[in-house]
């Protein structure tokens, strides 16, 4: 088996690579790779639709993944009836832009299907600087869609008015932002409109946190993110968060006033939050706050007449497990039915937008209970890759034709069949495959990333497939953001791959440890398997 010669640093540039001691190793790594790569064999669209096109195919079946501009993160800003349809649209950002998704049915499994309808100018005020982060979009009682959005150099909240006729948002107006104990202009709110035409706002505020006095440098060799026991050296500096409401007169005029905390405590909130959305639950209830977090969690805030206080709660599946979102920093956005209640819970973050149905109901703790999350879909989109895909070719399902395997930043190996030709081939929408009966799914964890606990809840994997046992059917080998490889032995047939749950590679007795986010390659190298890292 060969091993990398060099130490595992964070990051290799700071490394002199290429010294006459290395020089043998990297021409021995180098030919390792060419044969591995000459052992395998290539077709002309793989290059064709993968690389060269710089766009990926539109999917066989027309439909595939909601997804956004090139960009790491997709965020939903708003849905709001406007075409007329049964169920709202939406507002999107992604890649630097503003974007219209326009609702046109349902999948089967209830979730939501939009249609990219039309690229809008940001809702941003012009040539006087730009929101910090996204805009919160709202419809008031007369049809008006407004977006609000926190200037990045002033302390005031901008108000704009979309324009059917033009798709711009146009400025109306702007107020001074409340006095909070921590300036708040680098952090997310949200907005409710109550009946008697007075608006709350809801301010993310951050705790009081500990100067961290070794912050240190992931880009160089000395990095320590875990001391000799293992505990993280950042965790302790991360910040906390609390959210506070202020209350003003209209939509969006007047002074601030009725300053009141929403939090439980001060130290509510670990780590970073995502996007927050107001919306009421169940008939004859408050509007209800929900905090979409950094980790995946879903945090909920209902007020309470009689003790004039939030009650905080963790939005729930039917079991009455709080969700914990499959991304890092699902953003929380509430979708409407027709009479204002909540139908569902919209997240995305990096990877696969999704669609939690609301259950209509609270379970003993008072938690909102949602269903099982389900990939919302949008009309004649290009095919789905993850964020930093790492794909690969291979024919997966024994059918004489190359299908793509690719993973990517949370930690998710997808399968996109080929219905097509090796010369024109057509891909279905990619399945997360399986292993041991569920889905492969790797993150970080407390401890596994080089970068430190923040990364907990990245996977960055790259998937290989090879038959490495030698009896005809491919296998799944997995390097992922820990720097380890996890075999995946295929127990099915060459035309129903089933695959035993993932065991560790070893080297001379220890499990086998490269650089992290790297994948693998494997070739027969005078008649003995190797791989490469």
């Amino acid at each position: 088996m060969f091993l990398h010669p060099l130490k595992n640093h964070a990051y290799p540039m700071k490394t002199r690579l290429f010294t006459p001691k290395t020089a043998a190793l990297w021409l021995t790594l180098c030919g390792l790779f060419a044969c591995a790569h000459a052992a395998q064999p290539t077709y002309p669209y793989a290059n064709r639709f993968l690389w060269e096109r710089g766009v990926p195919p539109i999917p066989a079946e027309g439909n595939g993944y909601l997804m956004g501009p090139a960009s790491i993160l997709f965020t939903v800003m708003g849905a709001e009836f406007l075409y007329g349809g049964e169920r709202p649209d939406l507002f999107s950002r992604g890649g630097g832009f503003d974007m219209i998704y326009r609702y046109v049915g349902d999948t089967p499994d209830g979730a939501p299907m939009f249609e990219k309808t039309k690229q809008i100018p940001s809702a941003a005020r012009k040539g006087k600087g730009l929101f910090h982060g996204e805009p919160f979009v709202l419809k008031d009682k007369d049809g008006k869609v407004h977006a609000l959005g926190m200037m990045d150099k002033s302390n005031r909240i901008v108000d704009s008015v979309f324009n059917p006729k033009t798709s711009e948002f146009e400025e109306v107006g702007e107020v001074k932002m409340p006095k909070l104990p921590k300036d708040p202009r680098r952090l997310r709110f949200a907005a409710k409109l109550n009946d008697d035409g007075s608006v709350d706002m809801f301010f993310l505020c951050q705790a009081q946190t500990p100067k961290n006095p070794n912050p240190g440098d992931a880009r160089l060799p000395e990095w320590m993110p875990y001391d000799s026991c293992g505990t993280s050296t950042q965790a302790a500096y991360f910040p906390y968060h609390y959210v506070m409401r202020a209350r003003y007169p209209r939509l969006l005029s007047g002074e601030p006033s009725d300053l009141t905390m929403v939090s439980p405590k001060e130290k509510d909130i670990w780590m970073g939050v995502a996007r927050m959305d107001c919306g009421v639950y169940l008939l004859g209830e408050d509007a209800t706050l929900f905090v979409g977090t950094q980790q995946g969690n879903f945090k909920t805030y209902l007020w309470n007449k009689k003790t004039k206080t939030y009650e905080a709660s963790l939005a729930s599946d039917a079991r009455g497990n709080a969700l914990r979102h499959p991304n890092i920093g699902g953003n929380a956005l509430l979708y409407p039915d027709k009479n204002g209640l909540v139908a569902g819970l919209i997240s995305d973050g990096q990877g696969l937008v999704y669609y939690y149905p609301s259950l209509r109901k609270r379970d003993a703790k008072g938690s909102p209970l949602f269903g099982e999350p389900y990939p919302v879909v949008e009309k004649n989109v290009s095919l789905y890759f993850s964020p930093l895909a790492t794909p690969t070719v291979i024919d997966w399902d024994g059918d004489g034709v190359q299908d793509i395997l690719t993973g990517g930043a949370e930690g998710i190996v997808f399968f996109i069949k080929n219905v097509g030709t090796n010369a024109e081939p057509k891909f279905l929408s990619g399945v997360p495959v399986e292993a041991g009966g569920r889905p492969i799914k790797i993150e970080a964890g407390y401890s596994g990333s080089v970068q430190g606990t923040g990364e907990a809840r990245w996977g960055y994997i790259s998937p290989t497939a090879a038959d490495w046992n030698g009896d005809g059917l491919p296998d799944l080998i997995v390097g992922d953001i820990r720097g380890e490889y996890r075999i995946y032995m295929n127990r099915g047939t060459k035309t129903q791959p089933k695959l035993d749950e993932g065991v560790p590679l070893y080297c001379d007795g220890l499990e086998l440890k490269g650089r992290w986010r790297c994948g693998a390659t494997t070739a027969i190298l005078n008649g003995k398997r190797v791989l490469a890292i």
